[in-house]
């Protein structure tokens, strides 16, 4: 049985990225109008403008049936076989093959058991629940890309194939760079990448919707902003449609956004920007992103926007909106966090002291930039200097034509994350960007490469790779925890506390702290509130009103 559920897993990945390399070859063809792209993998990346907001309108008008779930994986694979080359697929399949280790996790990340899994579980069973956060504050920020994972809810499977959608993006990023170097496109920063992502981010159990959203990032500074030969409406579009389905999937992407605008303002070509806006293949898809966006915090929250509390509903009139000082109090927590204010060693400072004139840095310094962010930055200096003189001959430097522009672009990026939000996985696209077009500006880079020596560091890179995962299946298999690897290949699933309550006739769950563990609405099987408060529910057909006094 462990064997034919990791084949079926195998072969439901690779439908999966062929699905959705097919609704983008779709949506390149009739958005775009463009023909066949060599390197399928950007037909993925264009298939998130689609797959996104129609997973979001599918959970309104339909719900999450499973078996049509199948179906529609099914038709974007379809889609593929018309629109793709058939040999394509028997790359995506050694590309699936290799990085397939990276998948077989037992424990994921803390926050996938603490709201990110029942999150998807709340909008998997075809009820429409306003007030959503009222069961748990953290789903008002929870990733619109939840509603992408709920399509792989399958029949005979449940909830296992969830973490697919996200393992998509990792391989996706991996299979462009590669066909990139292979095109000779950008060979050197995206061998720079590449390394980066095998031999950096090997553990998917580490995974959230932020490692993600940073690579989507890095695809569009290789494909549209690094040494771009030209910009028209049609690239225009595609950077800032897919820049907007990373902020969808992580809001602080927007961090971003200077890099985008100095690669628009100081490009020797310039575009007619009222006419860009207005065209066809721009603003509907970018309406319907916004739209997406607003339906999804309305939702949750019961504000348009949940980031400016004057687009608000009134709670006096309707009690199923969230108080919006739980989400001012969210956004306060989650910046004093990621500054390190709850991990003061020495000295105890108060909020206002903590965040006041930068007081904070010298101890973000020592808690997190010195653990987290200075190892990163070393792997960057040496795969960079591994590169240069290793893998490409010595010939003359080369350097690219608006590097200043990038370098200043990339600057105040990474300067506003770490303003905002200093946490290595929130800001590693532009931490990477930044050096080396920083490191690009004192060596420069080399145009001709030894294929050979690059093969050779590519083939070291997938050893290590698969032999770390290898051996972290193995620690699993042999721990003697709740995540113990005893439901090989499927993540554990341990056993969680809750009481069921009844709210007049409306059956649902409430969280309690477990004896060996914290307190969660992991894997419950009603309706689960995860916090004391009174709640209150009215449904009335699908639609599900959810208050909290």
């Amino acid at each position: 049985m462990i064997f034919i559920d990791t084949v079926l897993y195998f072969i439901i990945t690779s439908f999966g990225l062929c699905s959705f390399i097919g609704f983008g070859a779709l949506t390149n063809k009739y958005l775009f109008k463009e023909e066949y792209n060599k390197n399928v993998f950007n037909y993925f990346f264009i298939g998130l403008i689609f797959i996104i907001p129609f997973s979001v309108i599918y959970y309104f008008l339909v719900g999450n049936y499973k078996i049509l779930n199948f179906l529609i994986i099914f038709l974007g694979f379809y889609f593929f076989l018309r629109k793709i080359k058939i040999d394509e697929i028997k790359f995506i399949l050694i590309l699936s093959l290799i990085f397939f280790t990276c998948l077989l996790i037992s424990k994921s990340h803390e926050d996938f058991t603490v709201y990110h899994f029942q999150h998807i579980v709340e909008i998997s069973d075809s009820n429409i629940k306003f007030g959503l956060a009222n069961l748990d504050t953290r789903y008002f920020y929870s990733s619109i890309f939840s509603f992408v994972q709920a399509l792989f809810n399958f029949n005979f499977f449940d909830y296992n194939l969830v973490n697919i959608p996200l393992y998509l993006i990792f391989l996706s990023t991996i299979g462009f760079l590669y066909k990139q170097i292979n095109s000779k496109e950008n060979v050197f920063i995206n061998i720079f990448f590449l390394l980066i992502i095998i031999f950096k981010f090997k553990r998917f159990s580490e995974f959230g919707y932020d490692y993600v959203g940073q690579f989507i990032l890095i695809y569009l500074f290789s494909k549209f902003i690094y040494r771009a030969k030209n910009i028209n409406f049609y690239s225009s579009s595609k950077l800032i449609l897919i820049f907007s389905t990373s902020i969808l999937i992580k809001v602080t992407n927007i961090y971003f956004a200077p890099i985008i605008l100095f690669h628009f303002l100081f490009f020797k070509e310039k575009i007619n920007i009222i006419k860009f806006i207005k065209t066809k293949h721009f603003l509907y898809p970018q309406i319907i992103l916004i739209l997406i966006f607003s339906l999804n915090s309305v939702l949750k929250t019961g504000c348009i926007n949940y980031l400016i509390k004057d687009t608000c509903l009134s709670k006096t009139k309707y009690s199923w909106v969230l108080n919006y000082e739980e989400i001012q109090n969210s956004k306060k927590i989650s910046k004093y966090w990621s500054r390190g204010f709850y991990h003061q060693k020495n000295k105890k400072l108060n909020e206002l002291e903590y965040n006041k004139n930068f007081n904070w840095l010298p101890n973000w310094l020592q808690g997190h930039f010195y653990i987290k962010i200075l190892p990163f930055v070393l792997i960057l200096i040496l795969i960079f200097l591994v590169i240069r003189n290793f893998i490409f001959k010595n010939k003359k430097n080369i350097k690219s034509t608006n590097l200043r522009f990038l370098l200043f672009g990339s600057f105040l990026s990474v300067l506003f994350w770490l303003i905002n939000f200093p946490q290595y996985r929130f800001g590693f696209g532009a931490i990477a960007i930044f050096l080396f077009i920083f490191f690009e500006s004192i060596f420069g880079t080399k145009k001709d490469f030894i294929k050979k020596r690059y093969i050779y560091f590519l083939i070291i890179g997938l050893i290590y790779f698969n032999v770390s995962n290898v051996s972290r299946i193995i620690s699993e298999t042999n721990r003697d925890d709740m995540y113990r690897f005893t439901n090989f290949p499927w993540y554990a699933k341990p056993l969680t506390k809750q009481i069921n309550e009844k709210n007049k006739n409306f059956r649902y769950s409430r969280s309690t702290q477990g004896d060996n563990f914290w307190r969660t609405c992991f894997n419950a099987k009603l309706i689960c509130v995860n916090h004391n408060d009174k709640v209150s529910f009215k449904q009335n057909g699908r639609i599900i009103y959810i208050s909290k006094f």
